[in-house]
């Protein structure tokens, strides 16, 4: 009987453990904002992806509008602003 109580004892101990965890963790992520900041960073990823694209675009209409300038034939490249 001594070895299963002590069994018992210390899987109870481990369940208290495991939840005062779960419970102090989310206590400080709320504390210091840190699921805010991270929905916040991610926010900020994707806007500056849309970002990049449109710079991207934008350097590609720019490099083909003054290759198109310079060259009479008029045809298009598919080489990128950065490959130049």
């Amino acid at each position: 009987m001594n070895s299963l109580d002590a069994l018992r004892s210390a899987i109870i101990g481990i369940a208290i453990l495991i939840g005062l965890f779960f419970l102090f963790r989310n206590i400080v992520l709320w504390y210091f904002k840190i699921d805010q900041i991270v929905k916040n960073q991610e926010k900020q990823i994707s806007q500056m992806g849309k970002q990049l694209d449109c710079l991207e675009q934008i350097c590609e209409n720019l490099v083909y509008s003054s290759k198109k300038e310079t060259n009479k034939e008029n045809k298009p490249t598919n080489q990128s602003f950065w490959e130049e």
